[in-house]
């Protein structure tokens, strides 16, 4: 008898919590903070080793302008976390808030290998890397009709030299019946 009450209390918390959690991250998603960090720090106070619990609030600390508090919080619990895409996800927006996109981008990295298909994830870590890695970007086209053939193509790319210095490149070239045109430029 002793042991089913024991269950059935160890359920209703588990279930008070679970709705809680789900609570704070429709607080959190609605724009209303301050409640979603109040019932956050609940769901902590009751249970301090409910990592996703941490997450979402340091996620909310993010968006407040909070993040010194939040990468402190994320720092505490990745060594207990594991491989978490959420953490490395909120780690990267934290730091990317911070203005150190080169660990958002290592973080974005690895949320990415963990959670490939999860957008905001996608979005972020291309965010950071058109900021903070190098690209190159091609484009052509081509088109031969009986007044003859015209084709164009062009090539962009951008090095990080610095935190906050690019090298800009761009080339167009562009061919037809009777004109060329290359256009060239770059800047830092």
């Amino acid at each position: 008898m002793l042991c089913q009450l024991v269950a059935i209390m160890l359920m209703a918390g588990s279930q008070a919590s679970a709705a809680d959690w789900t609570r704070a991250q429709e607080l959190a998603r609605a724009g209303r903070n301050a409640e979603a960090i109040q019932l956050f720090n609940q769901i902590l106070a009751g249970n301090p080793a409910d990592v996703d619990a941490r997450i979402g609030l340091a996620s909310v600390l993010t968006r407040t302008g909070e993040w010194r508090k939040a990468l402190a919080i994320l720092q505490e619990t990745e060594p207990v976390a594991g491989p978490n895409g959420d953490l490395f996800a909120a780690h990267a927006r934290a730091y990317r808030r911070s203005g150190d996109d080169r660990l958002a981008l290592e973080y974005f990295e690895q949320a990415k290998a963990l959670s490939p298909a999860d957008p905001d994830v996608v979005h972020g870590f291309e965010s950071v890397a058109r900021t903070y890695g190098h690209w190159i970007a091609f484009d052509g086209f081509g088109q031969t009709s009986t007044s003859g053939s015209v084709g164009s193509g062009s090539v962009l790319f951008n090095v990080r030299v610095a935190p906050r210095l690019h090298l800009d490149a761009a080339a167009r070239k562009q061919d037809g019946p009777g004109y060329s045109d290359l256009v060239a430029g770059g800047g830092l």
